[in-house]
C-alpha cells in the first residue's frame, strides 16, 4: 500500500542527517516507480503529489512526467487538478514531453466546466512554449470575449504570456483589451490592466490606442474612494490591487504628456492625502503613487508632496518601508534636491539601523545630498556614527570611512578644516582609510606651507596615542620625513602661548615603535624607512641611530622592505654626501591633487579658529569673569567648528587669561553620563562631539620673552584609543587611573628635586599652569585627622600666595564640610549645588532644581561629563517636571570621587535640556566653582 503524503513529510522531518534523508527519499522513489509500473491508477494522484514535495526538496522527478499527462487526461476534477499542478512544477519549456499536452489543453479550454477551463488557462499562463501559444491563442481569444468574469480574468493572465512569447499576436489581443477595460468587475480590470501594460512595454506605439481609457480609469479611481465595499477592503484600503494597477497604467500613459498628466494630478493628490499609511496595503498604494508622480509631468508642488511621503516612510519602523523610501529618494534627487535635503536628519537616523542594506542606501543618499553648505553638519553626524560602530560592523565601517573621506575631499570649506577632519578620521578608523585618500591629505599638506607645521604637530601627537591605526601611521610617517624638521623648530605654541618643544629622541622613538611593533605590516615599515632616510640630513646628532634602524631591516623577510633598507643604507655612504639632500628632497604635489584644493581657502592658521559659542549665562558676566567656559580652544558642541567669524574676532579681542583649561576637557573619549527624569537608555550614546583634539596655534616667530618649556608628551589628556577603551572593563580603568596617578607623582617629585620651572601639561592639569617658581611643599602625613590635613594644606597655600589671612580651625572645618554654588541659571531654570565633604577624596552633592517662572518646566534632561581622574555616581531627578515658581521641589544627588585630591579640583560639563511654553531649551555650561581642595 502506498504511503500517504502526510506520512512522507513526517518521516522526512524526523531525519537527523542529510544522508538519512537521501536514503528515505531514494526508497520512496523506488516504491513510486513500482506503483507506476503496476499501473495502480488509484494511487497515481497520491504518488504525483509526493513527487511534487520531493521536487521541492531538490531531487530529480523526471520519471513522473508521463504520469502527469495521464492525470490531466482523467475525467475527474481532482485528478486534473493534481495533473495540471504537476505540469506547471515538474515541466519547463524545454521538456520534450510538454508538446504532448497541447491537444489536452485545447480540449479542456472548450470544456463546459469553468473550473476545468481555469485549470487549463492556469497551465497555459505558467508553462507554455511559443508553439503552444501560437496554437492555442484562438481559444483564449474566444474566452476573452464570451467567458464569464471568472474566466476572463484568467484568460487575460494567459494572454499576457501569449503576447510575450508571440508578439505578432498583439494586435488581435489589443482589440480584446479594449472590451475588457469597459468591464466593471475588479478582477477583470486588474488582469486587463496588466495585459495592457505588457502590450505597451512590447510595442510602445500602441499607447495611442489606450489613451482614451485614462478618463474612465480616473472615474473608477474616484468611485473606489467614494464607495465602500467590505468585499474589497484590505487593511482599511479599498481594493489596493486595483488602485496599484491603475496607478501603473497612469504612469505609462501620462509619461511625456502634459495634458493627461494634468488630468491625473488631482486624483494623485487625493490618493497622497487620504490613503491610510498605517498598514502595508496603504503604504503599497502610496509608494506606487509616488512613483507615478515622478514619472509623469507633474507640478513641483506634487513632487514635493511625493518626497514628503517618502520622508514619512523613513519614520516607519518597518525596515521594508525605509528601504523602498531610500531607494526611491535616490531616483528623485534630480527633480528636487532641496526637498530631499530637508529630510537629512531622518536619513541620518537610518544609519543606526541594524540592516546593512538600509545603512548603505542611507549613506549613498547622504553622499549625494552633501554640498558646501551642509558638509560640516553631515560630516559631524557621520563621525558620530563612526564613533559608535564596533568591530562587528567592519564592512560598513570601511564603506562609511571611505564615503566620509570622499565628502571631505570634495566639499571641504577650507584646507584647515580638511586637515582637522581627516586626522579625526584617521584616529577613529585609520585601518579602513584607503591609501589614495591618505595620499590626497599628504599632497594638500605639501601644497599648503602655512599649515605644514600645524599638520605635522597634530599628526605626531595623534600617532603617539593611536599606534594601531595604519592609515594614521602611513600619513604621519611620510609627513615626518618631509616636515620632521618643523617639529624641532618650536614654532608651534599651546593655548597659553608656551612653545611646544619636541626633541629628536621623541621623533626617533616614535618611528622605532612603528618599526618594532609586533606583526607590523610591511607597508608601514616601508613608509618609516623612507622617513628615516629623509630625516638623516636634518638630524646630525642622531645619524648613527638612524643608520642602525635602517640596517636592522636589511634582513627583513619582506623583499620590498629588505631591498629598500639596503638601498637606503647604501645612501649613507660618504660618496653620497653631496647628493643625499637632493635625493631626499620633498616631492612636489601632483597637478591632479592641486586642482582639487587650489580653489579652497587656507583657513585660519591660528589655534582658536573655532571658538565656542557663548551661552546667555556667559554673556551676562563681565569681560574679566574667570568663567572656565571661555578657556576652551574648541567648541564642544561643534565637531568641526561651525562658528561665525564675527564672534571669533570678538572672542579673540578678549583679555588673555593665564589659567587655561585643557583643549579636550570633555572629548568623546572621556566618560559621559546622562541623567534625565526618564529611565536611562541601555545603549551608550556619544556626547555628540569630537572637537579640538590637541589643537594648537602656529607662530612664525619665536617670542624671546618666553622660555621654551618641554610639554608632557601626552597632549591629549591621556586619551585611550577608541577601540581599546570600548573593550576596557571597570577594573582595567581603575588600574589605569592608578598608574596615571603614580606617574604624575613621580614627575612632580623629579621636578621638585631638580628645582626647575614646572612643566606645563597643555591639555591636562588645569591648576598647574602658574609659570612662576613654586616653593617646595612638604608632604602631609596621612595618619593625621582629615581636618588637620585641610589645615596644613590651607596653611601651605597661604604661605605661597601671602594674600589671604590665616584661617582659624573652626573656619577650616566649616569650609571643608559644606559648599554652596549656583551651577546653572538661565533666567528660567536654576540648578543649585550643595556639597558636603565627608572624606578627602569624596564629595556628596545635592542638586536643587528651581523654576523661576510661572510656567511649568517639562521633559527635563541632564548630561554630566567629568575628567578621567574623577568618578561620578548619580541618581535620577525625582521628577522630569518642575512646577512654576517652585524651589527645591525636584532634587538629584551626585557622588564624586576625586583621585587627584589636592592637585586638581572638581570640573564638570553640564548639559541641560527642557521644554517651557512649547519651546525646547538646550544649553550647556562648565562648572568649576568649588575650591581646589574639593
Amino acid at each position: 500500500m502506498s504511503t500517504k503524503l502526510r506520512d512522507l513529510i513526517r518521516n522526512i522531518r524526523t531525519c537527523k542527517t542529510a544522508a538519512e534523508e537521501r536514503a528515505l527519499i531514494k526508497k520512496e522513489q523506488a516504491l513510486i516507480r513500482e506503483s507506476f509500473s503496476a499501473n495502480e491508477s488509484e494511487y497515481r494522484p497520491r504518488n504525483v503529489a509526493k513527487l511534487l514535495f520531493i521536487s521541492m526538496l531538490g531531487y530529480e522527478t523526471d520519471f513522473a512526467q508521463m504520469e502527469c499527462l495521464h492525470l490531466i487526461t482523467a475525467n475527474t476534477y481532482n485528478e486534473k487538478r493534481i495533473g495540471y499542478l504537476a505540469l506547471t512544477q515538474l515541466f519547463n519549456e524545454k521538456s520534450e514531453v510538454l508538446m504532448m499536452a497541447t491537444n489536452r489543453i485545447r480540449i479542456d479550454l472548450n470544456n463546459p466546466s469553468n473550473y476545468i477551463v481555469s485549470l487549463a488557462l492556469m497551465a497555459l499562463s505558467e508553462v507554455c512554449t511559443s508553439e503552444m501559444c501560437r496554437s492555442l491563442s484562438g481559444e483564449v481569444l474566444k474566452l476573452l470575449q464570451n467567458g464569464t468574469a471568472y474566466i476572463k480574468k484568467k484568460a487575460a493572465l494567459a494572454s499576457t504570456r501569449i503576447v510575450t512569447r508571440v508578439p505578432e499576436k498583439i494586435d488581435e489581443f489589443s482589440q480584446k483589451v479594449e472590451l475588457l477595460l469597459d468591464d466593471r468587475h475588479h478582477g477583470v480590470l486588474v488582469a486587463s490592466l496588466q495585459l495592457a501594460q505588457h502590450i505597451l512595454q512590447i510595442q510602445p506605439d500602441q499607447k495611442q490606442r489606450f489613451q482614451k481609457f485614462v478618463q474612465p480609469m480616473v472615474r473608477i479611481f474616484k468611485s473606489i474612494y467614494s464607495t465602500y465595499s467590505a468585499e474589497y477592503d484590505i487593511g482599511g484600503v479599498s481594493d489596493p490591487f486595483l488602485q496599484i494597477e491603475i496607478l501603473k497604467y497612469f504612469r505609462i500613459m501620462c509619461q511625456g504628456n502634459v495634458q493627461l498628466s494634468g488630468e491625473v494630478s488631482d486624483i494623485l493628490t487625493q490618493v497622497a492625502a487620504n490613503t491610510n499609511n498605517t498598514k502595508n496595503s496603504g503604504n503599497a498604494v502610496l509608494y506606487e503613487c509616488v512613483k507615478t508622480i515622478f514619472a509623469i509631468e507633474s507640478s513641483n508642488t506634487l513632487k514635493t508632496l511625493g518626497i514628503n511621503i517618502l520622508g514619512k516612510f523613513l519614520q516607519n519602523k518597518d525596515a521594508n518601508s525605509k528601504y523602498i523610501s531610500l531607494f526611491m529618494l535616490q531616483k528623485v534627487l534630480k527633480h528636487d534636491l532641496q526637498a530631499v535635503q530637508k529630510h537629512k536628519q531622518t536619513i541620518l537616523e537610518c544609519l543606526k539601523e541594524n540592516d546593512n542594506s538600509i545603512k548603505t542606501l542611507a549613506l549613498d543618499l547622504l553622499y549625494v545630498i552633501t554640498n558646501e553648505t551642509n558638509v560640516k553638519g553631515i560630516v559631524k553626524e557621520l563621525l558620530n556614527v563612526l564613533l559608535s560602530l564596533t568591530e562587528e560592523d567592519a564592512d560598513f565601517t570601511k564603506e562609511l570611512t571611505n564615503k566620509i573621506c570622499q565628502i571631505v575631499e570634495k566639499y571641504a570649506p577650507s584646507r584647515r578644516w580638511y586637515i582637522d577632519t581627516f586626522i579625526k578620521i584617521l584616529i577613529l578608523a585609520g585601518n579602513y582609510v584607503e591609501e589614495e585618500s591618505s595620499s590626497s591629505l599628504i599632497h594638500l599638506i605639501i601644497g599648503t606651507p602655512e599649515l605644514q607645521s600645524y599638520a605635522i604637530h597634530k599628526l605626531f601627537f595623534s600617532l603617539q596615542e593611536n599606534l594601531n591605526q595604519e592609515g594614521l601611521a602611513r600619513t604621519t610617517a611620510y609627513c615626518i620625513g618631509d616636515f620632521g624638521h618643523l617639529l624641532l623648530k618650536g614654532d608651534a605654541t599651546a593655548i597659553d602661548n608656551t612653545p611646544i618643544q619636541i626633541t629628536e629622541e621623541e621623533i626617533l622613538d616614535l618611528l622605532t615603535k612603528l618599526l618594532e611593533k609586533p606583526n607590523q605590516k610591511n607597508v608601514i615599515k616601508e613608509y618609516v624607512l623612507s622617513a628615516l632616510i629623509k630625516l638623516y640630513p636634518k638630524i646630525n646628532k642622531f645619524q648613527p641611530t638612524i643608520a642602525k634602524l635602517i640596517q636592522s631591516q636589511i634582513n627583513s623577510t619582506s623583499i620590498e622592505v629588505s631591498k629598500r633598507a639596503q638601498e637606503y643604507y647604501g645612501l649613507l655612504d660618504v660618496q653620497w654626501d653631496q647628493h643625499r639632500a637632493g635625493i631626499c628632497e620633498q616631492i612636489p604635489p601632483s597637478d591632479s591633487h592641486k586642482a582639487i584644493y587650489d580653489n579652497k581657502p587656507i583657513g585660519d592658521v591660528e589655534y582658536d579658529e573655532y571658538p565656542p559659542a557663548k551661552t546667555e549665562l556667559e554673556q551676562a558676566k563681565p569681560a574679566n569673569s574667570n568663567d572656565s567656559t571661555k578657556l576652551y580652544g574648541f567648541d564642544i558642541e561643534n565637531l568641526i567648528g561651525n562658528q561665525d567669524q564675527n564672534q571669533q574676532k570678538q572672542q579673540q579681542q578678549q583679555p588673555q587669561i593665564t589659567t587655561q583649561l585643557p583643549g579636550n576637557l570633555f572629548d568623546p573619549f572621556d566618560i559621559t553620563l546622562n541623567l534625565s527624569g526618564t529611565q536611562p537608555q541601555t545603549t551608550q550614546q556619544s556626547y555628540n562631539q569630537l572637537g579640538g583634539i590637541g589643537e594648537f596655534s602656529i607662530k612664525q616667530e619665536i617670542q624671546q620673552q618666553q622660555q621654551p618649556i618641554n610639554p608632557l608628551q601626552n597632549l591629549y589628556n591621556q586619551n585611550i584609543n577608541l577601540y581599546q577603551q570600548q573593550q576596557q572593563f571597570p577594573f582595567q580603568q581603575q588600574q589605569q587611573q592608578q598608574q596615571q596617578q603614580q606617574q604624575q607623582q613621580q614627575q612632580q617629585q623629579q621636578q621638585q628635586q631638580q628645582q626647575q620651572q614646572p612643566l606645563v601639561n597643555l591639555p591636562g592639569d588645569i591648576f598647574e599652569l602658574n609659570l612662576q617658581p613654586q616653593q617646595q611643599q612638604k608632604p602631609i602625613p596621612q595618619n593625621i585627622p582629615y581636618i588637620m590635613q585641610q589645615q596644613q594644606q590651607q596653611s601651605i597655600i597661604q604661605t605661597q600666595t601671602q594674600q589671604q589671612p590665616i584661617l582659624q580651625p573652626q573656619q577650616v572645618e566649616q569650609k571643608s564640610l559644606t559648599q554652596q554654588a549656583i551651577a546653572f541659571d538661565d533666567g528660567a531654570l536654576q540648578i543649585e549645588f550643595r556639597a558636603v565633604k565627608e572624606t578627602p577624596d569624596q564629595t556628596n552633592i545635592t542638586a536643587y532644581f528651581n523654576n523661576k517662572t510661572a510656567s511649568p518646566i517639562t521633559e527635563l534632561q541632564l548630561s554630566f561629563a567629568v575628567l578621567k581622574y574623577m568618578k561620578l555616581q548619580l541618581t535620577q531627578p525625582t521628577s522630569s517636571t518642575i512646577n512654576g515658581n517652585s524651589t527645591g521641589q525636584v532634587i538629584s544627588t551626585l557622588k564624586i570621587t576625586n583621585s587627584n585630591q589636592g592637585q586638581k579640583g572638581i570640573v564638570m560639563k553640564i548639559k541641560v535640556s527642557y521644554k517651557i511654553n512649547g519651546l525646547i531649551i538646550d544649553k550647556e555650561v562648565t562648572f568649576n566653582k568649588f575650591p581646589p581642595e574639593y
